[in-house]
């Protein structure tokens, strides 16, 4: 077990920001140099049997979600909102800041995860790819930024950073 240092500095978040009472931050990205942050919203439904339950989920229904841009004071630069089931379950941002992406769930009838790219300039959509039957958990951009890794029933590898031709594996 690790022991706390005796030279632990208690200190306050520089800022906090609350997207939406009703869902959840459930993934961040933070740039190389740390000029812009990626946060993506996210809510499911659980039984409540307890704080913290391990309850099997009870059907959710469709809401509005995510995926934001913020600076590194706080102020909101651009976000791509959508009505969909569940919502962004991973994001990431390549290290020069240039491109970011989000995954997660969008759709249940029929079941359909997504994996997104957007220019962090304007949130412009670069990509907007729908995974048939499954969702997306993780992503994750290679250091040059030119090619995105997403994970969800299978490994999805999208090259060219401008366009994202879509190169199933």
């Amino acid at each position: 077990m690790a022991k706390p240092s005796p030279k632990a500095v208690t200190k306050q978040p520089s800022w906090v920001v609350t997207l939406d009472s009703k869902e959840y931050v459930n993934s961040t990205a933070i740039s190389a140099n740390g000029a812009l942050v990626i946060a993506g919203t996210f809510f499911h439904s659980y039984k409540k049997t307890g704080a913290m339950s391990d309850s099997p989920p009870q059907e959710t229904t469709p809401g509005t979600f995510g995926t934001f841009c913020f600076d590194r004071k706080g102020k909101q630069l651009w976000a791509d909102k959508f009505r969909g089931y569940e919502g962004v379950y991973g994001v990431a941002i390549s290290d020069d800041g240039s491109t970011a992406a989000s995954g997660g769930w969008y759709s249940n009838q029929p079941y359909q995860g997504f994996v997104r790219a957007y220019s962090t300039t304007d949130g412009t959509q670069l990509l907007n790819y729908l995974v048939p039957n499954f969702r997306v958990g993780a992503l994750a951009f290679s250091a040059d930024g030119s090619t995105l890794a997403a994970g969800g029933d299978k490994l999805y590898l999208f090259h060219n950073a401008l366009c994202y031709e879509a190169l199933r594996h």
